[in-house]
């Protein structure tokens, strides 16, 4: 049985990318976007959760801030 479903271009050309070939159809690429997300890790499902939440909430870094930070936490082992 097959259904139609409504997606905007913006979505489609997602989709459009990430066809292995060109003869793929939608319902593949969809299919092995659930197959490669359903067995996650709980605990890396947390965190990439975490990690959203925590962008959408303005706590992000530059990346001098981390490499400073690298750099710090290096100092402090010697």
């Amino acid at each position: 049985m097959y259904t139609t479903i409504k997606v905007d271009s913006r979505v489609k050309t997602m989709l459009d990318k990430l066809k292995i070939f060109s003869g793929e159809s939608y319902n593949d690429v969809i299919l092995d976007l659930i197959e490669n997300y359903l067995p996650l890790d709980p605990r890396f499902k947390e965190s990439i959760e975490k990690s959203i939440n925590e962008y959408r909430e303005g706590e992000v870094y530059s990346l001098d801030d981390i490499i400073s930070s690298r750099k710090q936490k290096r100092r402090g082992r010697k």
